[in-house]
């Protein structure tokens, strides 16, 4: 078992040296594309809300990368606020929140 960087050049080199062996993501790149993958559901979903709404969910957009075991009191408040306004939001988040 290899963990690995996701670039081709080290897949290359993982399946040459050891061609057997399971290949799994490092995790940087696997938060890295769980953030992502959740920034481009918001950016689409901001486009059919409010703009009181849309407004909201850009001024608070760092507390969806945020862990939710890190969120202070008030941004847990807020933060459900935000996931209120979209269920797909919230399904994104709760991804995000069990793979991280």
């Amino acid at each position: 078992m290899i963990v690995m960087d996701l670039a081709k050049y080290y897949h290359k080199f993982a399946e040459e040296t050891f061609p057997n062996a399971i290949r799994i993501a490092d995790r940087f790149h696997v938060n890295r594309y769980a953030l992502d993958a959740l920034k481009d559901v918001r950016s689409r979903l901001s486009l059919g809300l409010s703009s009181q709404n849309r407004v909201s969910l850009k001024c608070n957009k760092n507390l969806l990368s945020k862990r939710n075991d890190q969120l202070d009191e008030k941004e847990s408040l807020i933060l459900k606020k935000l996931l209120d306004l979209a269920s797909e939001l919230e399904k994104v988040y709760r991804w995000k929140e069990d793979l991280i």
